[in-house]
């Protein structure tokens, strides 16, 4: 969860951003899976690339908050091994696994930040599996608006639509975004939106207490750690 929430707050205040945003394909992956089987490949190991993919494009300053989710992790696991066996553990990963792959839910992944139209970078969808996923399709109001619970999406929705949401392109089916992605040579792992690294955030090295607030918004709590101190 810390990872997660690391990498997940930079993706949010650095959208597009090589070398930051790790939910970017890295230029490896796209040159390699741009292709039918290559699509394939990147859908049905879609989990595993955006839990590995971090760790070659920008590792995060350990903290205390790390170490202690590592003890709670490892005494959780092997608790759960020594009570009950293998089998919940491998259960539980082969559950990981298949939240990505060739089923519309997944397909969220593609849907939320591949360009679909123009160089529009997020995209969000109003349908009826929002209620399977709690909200993500909301992904544009998400990406305003982090702090706002999923429970409370589709009210932010209707409160800001005529405003600001109602010209955005958005996905009308999760299933569509599959097979388009599949078996549309238009759309590879190239089509994501880049922003230029202005700043060199990539270059740097940030550490921070652990943040629920939405403060990391404004980039509070947070401090470059000096390159020298960076092991």
């Amino acid at each position: 969860f810390m990872y997660f929430k690391f990498y997940h707050n930079e993706h949010h205040k650095y959208q597009g951003v090589e070398g930051v945003d790790t939910d970017l394909p890295t230029a490896f992956e796209a040159k390699l899976l741009s292709n039918p089987v290559g699509k394939a490949f990147f859908l049905f190991f879609q989990t595993w690339f955006y839990a590995l993919r971090p760790l070659f494009v920008k590792q995060p300053v350990i903290t205390r908050w790390h170490v202690v989710n590592y003890a709670v992790q490892f005494l959780s696991i092997g608790a759960i091994a020594y009570f009950f066996g293998w089998g919940p553990i491998v259960f539980l990963l082969v559950s990981d696994h298949f939240a990505g792959g060739f089923h519309p839910l997944a397909s969220h992944f593609i849907a939320e930040h591949y360009a679909f139209k123009g160089d529009v970078e997020t995209y969000s969808y109003y349908g009826p599996l929002n209620l399977l996923t709690w909200n993500v399709g909301f992904h544009n109001e998400h990406h305003d608006f982090p702090t706002v619970p999923w429970s409370r999406l589709p009210c932010l929705y209707e409160l800001a639509k005529d405003r600001y949401y109602k010209e955005l392109p958005y996905h009308e089916s999760w299933t569509n975004v599959l097979v388009q992605f599949l078996f549309n040579p238009k759309y590879t792992l190239y089509n994501r939106v880049k922003r230029a690294d202005k700043h060199n955030i990539a270059d740097k090295n940030y550490q921070g207490a652990a943040d629920y607030t939405g403060g990391w918004l404004l980039g509070l709590g947070m401090k470059e750690k000096p390159k020298e101190d960076v092991q």
